[in-house]
């Protein structure tokens, strides 16, 4: 969990801790979930509504598909 300083943000979300993953580098640490297919304006949008502290990079997942995550910066 980290938790988030930006009240803003947090009246918007409703709370201020939120669940975050750790990168440990290793292959058989994984998690599943889905890739959603997204427009430039919604991309845009969902990069207004990060927090600070959070940047989007692009990953190729397990599967060969490339998509967008962010990432926490403030660690």
């Amino acid at each position: 969990m980290i938790r988030i300083e930006d009240q803003d943000f947090v009246a918007l979300s409703g709370t201020a801790d939120h669940r975050n993953l750790q990168y440990t580098g290793l292959t058989s640490d994984s998690i599943e979930g889905i890739v959603f297919r997204v427009t430039k304006k919604e991309l845009e949008q969902a990069d207004a509504y990060e927090p600070d502290g959070y940047k989007r990079v692009l990953v190729e997942l397990s599967s060969g598909t490339k998509a967008w995550v962010y990432i926490n910066i403030s660690q």
